[in-house]
């Protein structure tokens, strides 16, 4: 398989942990520099790319791809953040956004 894959960061290393623990070996095809990249790049047709969900959900591109469902475990999923600047607070809609985010436990995203 060809892979496309992270340029770097907390994606590229976590993938690369799994496929050692895999005993994976495969030809990287490319390196992006985002997650919409790597899923624009696999429906193009050159290659197959692990991507958080998240990213997958809302691409315009999720008809054109086909999602695997690998034999072994895959990686686990990342905890997501949300942080602001205490004075943007005062931005209706960031508010709004905040609030709502201070009622969800981590199994509501």
């Amino acid at each position: 398989l060809e892979f496309i894959v992270p340029e770097q960061g907390f994606s590229r290393q976590r993938l690369e942990m799994w496929w050692r623990k895999n005993n994976i070996h495969g030809k990287i095809y490319a390196q992006v520099a985002g997650h919409e990249a790597m899923v624009s790049m696999v429906s193009l047709g050159f290659g197959v790319a692990m991507v958080p969900k998240i990213v997958l959900d809302n691409s315009p591109l999720i008809d054109k791809v086909q999602i695997l469902t690998p034999k072994m475990q895959a990686p686990e999923g990342f905890d997501i953040g949300l942080a602001v600047l205490r004075k943007e607070l005062n931005d209706p809609a960031i508010s709004a956004l905040w609030n709502i985010a201070q009622t969800l436990d981590a199994k509501a995203i």
